[in-house]
């Protein structure tokens, strides 16, 4: 089968593969992209002319790890990503307008509600900034869904994360280091998504 023709047929997927990619487009996950974040990545790993084929599979899984929690909540709105850069510009504003109002100096003066609404951007900003991390809002999705934890656990996860963080940002890791991750990330989705049932 050539490359053109794996990319309309799912024919070449191992049974894990599929069934994975199979649970990622039922009902359950139908208004998020998971699927094809998975397919993706299986997909960028079969363009042998594609040179940097691994790190690109590694940032669909990233982005499939990351969605996971809160499309299996049931939680159809997602989340807007906090823009760093934005806030500090925005921040950076508000307290030079703040400045230029109190340009006599802060001493004794009444902290209005333009003053008071700078400080809570400054301190949003900031919350947001020492927020947990990307891994460990995925970790207390797992805390927080006992079936989950019954399948996985969160240290397996954590060793896959900073895996698929390594060669997403290009590291030097061979081929088949990066094939052997995928085989884990199938192996833990599929306990994860499709838990045998006896």
């Amino acid at each position: 089968m050539s490359f053109q023709e794996k990319q309309t047929t799912n024919e070449d997927l191992n049974d894990t593969q599929l069934k994975i990619w199979e649970t990622l487009n039922g009902p359950k996950y139908h208004e998020w992209p998971l699927g094809k974040c998975y397919l993706g990545a299986i997909r960028v790993i079969d363009n042998q002319n594609n040179p940097d084929r691994f790190a690109q599979a590694a940032h669909s899984l990233r982005e499939l790890f990351e969605k996971l929690p809160q499309a299996s909540s049931g939680n159809v709105q997602k989340q807007p990503p906090f823009d760093f850069k934005q806030k500090a510009i925005h921040c950076l504003i508000c307290l030079n307008k703040d400045k230029e109002r109190y340009s006599s100096g802060w001493e004794k003066q009444t902290i209005d509600t333009e003053l008071i609404a700078t400080l809570d951007s400054i301190s949003s900003f900031f919350n947001n900034y020492i927020g947990p991390s990307r891994m460990d809002k995925i970790i207390l999705a797992y805390q927080n869904n006992p079936s989950w934890l019954n399948e996985s656990s969160p240290e397996e996860f954590k060793k896959i994360w900073n895996k698929l963080q390594r060669i997403a940002h290009h590291s030097s890791d061979e081929q088949s280091k990066c094939e052997q991750l995928l085989k884990e990330c199938d192996i833990f989705l599929n306990r994860l998504l499709c838990p045998t049932t006896d």
